[in-house]
């Protein structure tokens, strides 16, 4: 069966961090990912966070749809085109086939987070 795409996706940058001598993270664009879908959602129960409380930051979690051949790994950062950085949590789910018709989404989903 054909996979679904999205053709009025976004492109997101992928950003690759790199370590120096100390372990200190920096990120640099390592690749970009077209045809992406973003829906902004929330764990169960995560809705109101606890320590999200008299702070000047507001925790976001959201989802990402990428084509399941694109490369993006549990440790990397995605930038959407209006500029707003997410982190990767975790490696993709439902990288797989339907279990009960074995069709084809051409999709792999990962979770992000984002600190604004």
């Amino acid at each position: 069966m054909n996979p679904i795409n999205a053709p009025y996706g976004e492109t997101v940058e992928v950003l690759r961090a790199t370590r120096d001598r100390v372990g200190d993270r920096s990120d640099a664009v390592h690749h970009s990912i077209e045809g992406c879908v973003f829906w902004s959602g929330s764990d169960a129960g995560a809705a109101v966070q606890e320590d999200d409380q008299r702070r000047d930051t507001s925790t976001v979690h959201a989802n990402l749809a990428i084509p399941r051949s694109a490369d993006l790994l549990g440790t990397d950062r995605i930038r959407r085109t209006d500029q707003s950085v997410y982190t990767v949590v975790g490696g993709p789910q439902w990288d797989q086939l339907h279990p009960m018709t074995g069709w084809d989404t051409g999709f792999k989903i990962v979770k992000l987070k984002g600190v604004f």
